[in-house]
């Protein structure tokens, strides 16, 4: 940590805990009442640290409407929610490349997308497709939702399916759809590309796979049914 600290100030440290929703214990010991997680902490012997003080934080999701709608990141809610069309006191800049910046720390990135222009006789299921050039985490909102996470190597998932009744359809630029991604890991300056696509399969097996490589555009047909 020699790199990081600040001489005669008093130093931060903030450690991110990701839950990956499943026990790694053998059967026998999986017991709910054996305790998981960061059990202590602690800075050397050696070091001279002192007046260490711990607090934690997180989102009690007891008290939420829908639980699983976080990821228990600190301000979550506000970053999520704010419209990219103000810029609040957040921060927010305009960047040409998404780079994670060697800080440690989470990089949030945002934008706005417009549909598609709608045919009557298909619709077109969109995703989120993400990747990045070194190990990341990332956990990611459509309109205030989260609809999935991101682990580099891991996976298995880097493209996410949109819900269709989660977008707005008008074009106008209050009811564009917003796009938000927190980033966190990798090395310094990594790379991160973030695109809103079509799923694009492959005709014969189903499979996702690029358009270049001879995939198709997946539509789907839109039928009416009479009501009796």
């Amino acid at each position: 940590l020699d790199q990081h600290l600040v001489p005669d100030e008093e130093q931060t440290i903030v450690v991110l805990v990701h839950s990956f929703g499943q026990g790694r214990s053998p059967f026998m010991l999986n017991d709910i009442r054996n305790r998981r997680g960061i059990l202590s902490l602690s800075f050397s012997l050696f070091s001279g640290v002192r007046d260490v003080r711990w607090d934690i934080h997180g989102v009690a999701v007891s008290g939420l409407h829908d639980p699983f709608n976080t990821a228990g990141l600190p301000l979550e809610s506000d970053l999520v929610d704010s419209a990219p069309s103000n810029g609040g006191d957040w921060g927010w800049r305009s960047v040409d490349r998404l780079v994670i910046p060697g800080h440690g720390g989470i990089s949030w990135f945002r934008t706005r997308f417009g549909l598609p222009v709608a045919q009557e006789a298909v619709r077109l299921p969109l995703r989120v497709a993400l990747r990045a050039t070194d190990a990341i985490s990332a956990f990611i909102w459509v309109n205030g939702l989260l609809i999935g996470t991101f682990i580099s190597y891991v996976g298995p998932q880097s493209d996410f399916y949109i819900p269709e009744g989660l977008l707005r359809d008008k074009a106008d630029s209050e009811n564009l759809n917003h796009l938000v991604v927190a980033c966190y890991g990798g090395n310094a300056n990594s790379i991160v590309q973030i695109k809103v696509l079509p799923w694009v399969v492959d005709r014969a097996s189903g499979n996702l796979c690029e358009e270049k490589k001879g995939g198709e555009v997946f539509l789907l047909a839109r039928h009416r049914f009479p009501v009796l």
